[in-house]
């Protein structure tokens, strides 16, 4: 077991590029995760559900406190949504079409 040493900057910058190695992983294994999901009919159902829950096509603004919880669940939807125009361009349009049938 090595100690840590403060001093040691080539090995905070071995952690450094090792976290950022890790963290460009998990990042690309939510994009493939977000493709396969849009990629399933069922997965677009599901998506388009959530996002419409979210409230993500709706003004938010009510007047009252509503307000605040309409926020809160579009910032859910918002990432998702932008996660999916992403990575997923043609399943979103796909999903569109779907939900306006």
């Amino acid at each position: 077991m090595s100690r840590y040493d403060p001093r040691d900057l080539r090995a905070a910058e071995r952690e450094a590029d090792e976290l950022a190695r890790r963290e460009a992983l998990q990042r690309d294994q939510q994009l493939d995760d977000m493709r396969w999901l849009m990629s399933q009919a069922q997965g677009r159902r599901i998506m388009a559900r959530v996002l419409e829950l979210a409230g993500v096509e709706r003004i938010s603004f009510t007047g009252n406190s509503q307000t605040f919880y309409n926020e809160g669940a579009r910032s859910v939807g918002v990432p998702l949504l932008d996660e999916i125009k992403h990575c997923a361009w043609d399943h979103y349009i796909t999903m569109l079409e779907e939900t306006r049938k």
